[in-house]
This record gives C-alpha cells, sequence and structure tokens, in this order.
C-alpha cells in the first residue's frame, strides 16, 4: 500500500474539509512514466476529486474547492478544469482557451525519475513575466510566439543534473524539424511540436532508432477533455 502518495492526500484534505470519512477502493494505472514532469500526479489527484464529488454528491463552495485543489498542487487546478489553458501565478490564474490550432506533439522521457522538490530548492528566482492573450482563439503561430516569451525555470537546473534532458533537446534541435522544443515541468520528458503528422511520426521513428529503450509518444494537443 502506498504511505505518501497525492491520491490520498487529497482525499484525507476532502475528509478534514467535511468532517467524513470515505469507504472506497481506488485502482490507479499509471501509464506515464514516475517523475516525468507530465502532471500525472496532478491529474490523478484532480480526477479523484471529481469522482468523489460526483459519487458522493458532495457540497463544496468554489472558493474552498479552488483552496483544496490548489493545495494539492499547483498543476491540481487546472488538471481539474481539463481544459487547455495559459497559466500564471503559482497555478491559480487560469485563463481557458477557447479554440487552439491543432498541433501534433512528441514526448520523449530518457527513463530517468527527476526529483521534483529537489529541482524547485535550487531555483534563484522564477520568472514573474506574465503570459497574456488578445484572443481565446490560438493559432500555431501564435502559440510559439507564446512559448518563445516565456521560459521553463527548471530547465537549465534539471539538465545540470541530469544529461539525458539535453541530449534529448538536442536530439529534438539537430534531427528532427520540430518547430519547437522544450523540457516539461521539472522534467525528465520534453516535448517537441510539429506541423504536420509525418514530420511528428518520422521524428518519433528517428528517436526509437537511436533509442530504444526510451519511453516515446507522439499525438496531438487537445483542446478540452
Amino acid at each position: 500500500k502506498a504511505k505518501n502518495n497525492i491520491i490520498l492526500d487529497v482525499i484525507k484534505k476532502l475528509e478534514t474539509h467535511l468532517n467524513r470519512t470515505f469507504n472506497i477502493s481506488l485502482k490507479l494505472k499509471k501509464n506515464l512514466p514516475i517523475s516525468s514532469g507530465l502532471g500525472g500526479g496532478s491529474s490523478n489527484a484532480a480526477t479523484t476529486i471529481k469522482a468523489l464529488i460526483e459519487i458522493f454528491n458532495l457540497k463544496i463552495k468554489e472558493n474552498e474547492l479552488q483552496k483544496i485543489l490548489l493545495s494539492s498542487g499547483s498543476d491540481v487546478p487546472f488538471c481539474y478544469l481539463g481544459k487547455t489553458s495559459l497559466v500564471n501565478g503559482i497555478g491559480e490564474k487560469i485563463n481557458p482557451v477557447d479554440k487552439i490550432e491543432e498541433l501534433n506533439i512528441l514526448l520523449v522521457n530518457p527513463m530517468i525519475e527527476v526529483p521534483t522538490n529537489e529541482i524547485f530548492k535550487k531555483v534563484i528566482k522564477f520568472n514573474t513575466k506574465p503570459t497574456t492573450l488578445s484572443t481565446n482563439v490560438i493559432s500555431k503561430k501564435n502559440l510559439i510566439d507564446i512559448l518563445n516569451y516565456s521560459k521553463n525555470d527548471l530547465q537549465e537546473i534539471a539538465i545540470d543534473s541530469f544529461s539525458e534532458i539535453k541530449q534529448v533537446l538536442d536530439f529534438f534541435n539537430f534531427d528532427t524539424n520540430s518547430i519547437f522544443h522544450r523540457m516539461s515541468g521539472s522534467g525528465g520528458t520534453c516535448l517537441g511540436f510539429f506541423n504536420s503528422y509525418e514530420a511528428a511520426k518520422e521524428a518519433e521513428l528517428n528517436f526509437k532508432k537511436h533509442f530504444s529503450n526510451w519511453w516515446i509518444k507522439s499525438g496531438k494537443i487537445l483542446n478540452q477533455l
């Protein structure tokens, strides 16, 4: 049994807030690598809260729910919303996007576990530039411009500890036709965007040819769940 788990943590938070206990059995099937920087744990927590609210018909004020979500993790409010969004602050300022142009994506993880807490501890100062939208309809160019304007404050820190992350990013840069690439979250997964399905699949096959033991998945951006 898991002793320290974000799912158990959010269940306890709800139980404390509502002064009740939940007699439930929960089974998790994990398809993402552990500590991959893809928000898997946050998504699990958000889904658990959604399920409990629906199953037990829980009544929680919106502001109280948001406090529980944010206290569980900075990505949890976004995962709970379940829509493509621009997020600012520490995760509490969420701006949903109505429409985003279809974009092919490739995710690559060199099968390393990156300790999120340790990476965050090494940050001296976070980027505070807010990301804003002039329209809620985003084209490929808009999205790439937004991403180039922003940065991942954790990327260089993670690279210093795990050279494999730089290896992934360099391969995206020199051996694929990606139009943008960056580390996701605290690592070690990196992502690449492509103008076409064919370009993404070619990159996927190229990665698998050279790094057969890595976790490599291609797909498309989903605007909302």
